[in-house]
């Protein structure tokens, strides 16, 4: 059952915590790639523990505390997925179903540095 009496992270707060995860260095022997819009192409690897961490386990638990996961969920890292649910559940938190403004370049750019 959802719970509907949760408060909504900040997104202050999420974008520190989400820049503070992209400047981990991540690897793993998987991995998926995402083309977006303007047709820049990003790479994300992973372990296979991670990879069926966040398909199998942390989605799943995520939905039944908040209900639907963020769109712009998947457009991280498994890792990172898997890192912001698992505060946001804790903190009793739901993501915001917006990113603040600039996020998303500032992921990929990090992202291609490590490639």
């Amino acid at each position: 059952m959802t719970d509907t009496t949760h408060t909504i992270m900040p997104l202050k707060q999420l974008k520190q915590r989400i820049e503070a995860l992209c400047m981990q260095r991540l690897g793993g022997n998987f991995k998926q790639s995402l083309v977006l819009d303007g047709g820049l192409q990003v790479t994300f690897r992973f372990s296979w523990s991670h990879g069926m961490g966040w398909t199998y386990a942390i989605s799943r638990r995520y939905k039944d505390q908040f209900g639907s996961v963020p769109e712009w969920l998947n457009l991280l890292n498994p890792i990172h997925r898997i890192r912001l649910c698992l505060d946001a559940m804790q903190e009793g938190q739901k993501l915001p179903d917006t990113l603040p403004a600039g996020t998303i370049p500032f992921i990929y750019y990090v992202c291609m540095l490590g490639d």
